[in-house]
């Protein structure tokens, strides 16, 4: 027998998390705070997988060094909120610390996190919503006039092709307002817990933040 949506999703309050398996994805998205146990500076990222996998991924662990375990641990990629799929706001990143956290809320197939106290000035209340389909995620992000600079950033190991009004990863199109926002692809390396080199592939809408908000949907083939 086929499981209802509400049956296939697991909250986990205390790690601020929530994870939902449908037909053809896999979705989680998170909040608490950034400081647990081999932090990563994370606050209302998400993953999206498919078959393939990973398309809007988390990078997991880096290579285990000194620095990755000392003072220099948010000078490595993988630690810092620039390699998550979260805001880039007022040209900061998120701060490392029990103080940088967010909130988490859900109703239904709807989830609704707080992020602004993730970042190391005051940029006022910063809002995503996530509404979970069948087969997508549909991803709403609001802010206040504190936001007077922002970057919406997506991150993959899948190089996307770009066209009007989508980027198509895999199995995954993540659609856009062509009137609104215009991507850009950068690409960083990442040193994998194994030691490997691969490619990481960041894509930014730069956003007028007089618009207050902004959506996008990633829908599954």
């Amino acid at each position: 027998m086929r499981r209802s949506p509400a049956e296939n999703h697991r909250l986990f309050p205390a790690a601020g998390q929530y994870i939902t398996t449908r037909d053809v994805f896999s979705f989680a998205v998170k909040a608490v705070h950034n400081e647990e146990p081999h932090n990563y500076n994370d606050i209302g990222s998400f993953i999206l997988s498919t078959k393939n996998g990973q398309e809007i991924c988390d990078l997991g662990a880096g290579l285990y060094t000194r620095q990755y375990f000392g003072p220099e641990r948010y000078t490595i990629f993988c630690n810092t909120s620039a390699s998550h799929s979260v805001p880039i706001v007022n040209g900061l990143l998120q701060h490392e610390g029990r103080a940088y956290a967010g909130t988490m809320q859900t109703e239904g197939d709807t989830v609704m996190l707080e992020i602004g106290g993730a970042y190391p000035d005051d940029v006022g209340s910063s809002t995503r919503r996530f509404v979970v389909g069948d087969s997508r995620v549909c991803l709403c992000d609001t802010w206040t006039d504190k936001v007077t600079n922002l970057t919406e950033r997506f991150v993959s190991l899948t190089e996307p092709t770009v066209t009007e009004g989508a980027v198509t990863f895999l199995d995954c199109v993540l659609y856009f307002e062509a009137d609104t926002a215009q991507p850009t692809v950068t690409v960083e390396s990442h040193v994998d817990h194994f030691g490997k080199t691969i490619l990481v592939y960041c894509v930014d809408f730069a956003v007028d933040p007089s618009k207050k908000s902004i959506a996008f949907t990633f829908a599954i083939r």
